[in-house]
């Protein structure tokens, strides 16, 4: 379909698409034969149709180039970290930027969740409130407590066996 196939006024309405009011106002104005009104109809549909598919398209191609820029980000900056690190470097300051070693927040990784005591652990229920039976215990999903147990590693530096809290650095750039 191209766009000289279309009459003046299916045309304008066209360049009207993106602005609601104005496009219905143009529907209501058009006259003639139905079976004419319906053809460019038609003809309106399939190009509307062929330029969704193409910003479609143009959309999934700057999607992924995002998603690679993204990545050559993480890349770089993992590379500019391990250079300051092994250069024992913790801030660079240039004429634009500064870029220092910043610690990030301590997380939790689990080694053996057996090891871990009672303290850490805590029990969730989901059961209707209705049915909810005596012996809590046995129906309950047990997981370890992780935000007490950073809590606990920052007051006291230590940890349990079967958990290691690990705090990471990561690049700051202002």
């Amino acid at each position: 379909m191209r766009l000289f196939d279309l009459t003046s006024e299916y045309q304008h309405l066209l360049a009207l698409i993106d602005d609601g009011e104005d496009f219905n106002a143009a529907l209501d104005e058009l006259r003639g034969d139905i079976k004419v009104k319906a053809e460019n109809y038609a003809k309106v549909i399939k190009t509307l149709e062929s330029e969704a598919d193409a910003i479609r398209e143009e959309a999934e191609r700057l999607q992924a180039k995002a998603k690679h820029r993204a990545n050559a980000v993480g890349r770089l900056k993992a590379h500019l970290l391990t250079g300051l690190e092994t250069s024992g470097l913790e801030r660079v300051t240039g004429t634009v930027y500064t870029v220092a070693l910043q610690n990030s927040p301590p997380s939790v990784e689990i080694l053996d969740e057996s090891l871990v005591p009672d303290l850490w652990r805590k029990a969730t229920l989901t059961v209707p409130v209705a049915s909810l039976p005596s012996d809590l215990v046995e129906q309950a999903e047990l997981s370890i407590d992780k935000r007490g147990v950073i809590e606990s590693w920052q007051r006291s530096g230590e940890t349990c066996a079967g958990l290691v809290v690990r705090q990471n650095k990561h690049l700051r750039i202002r």
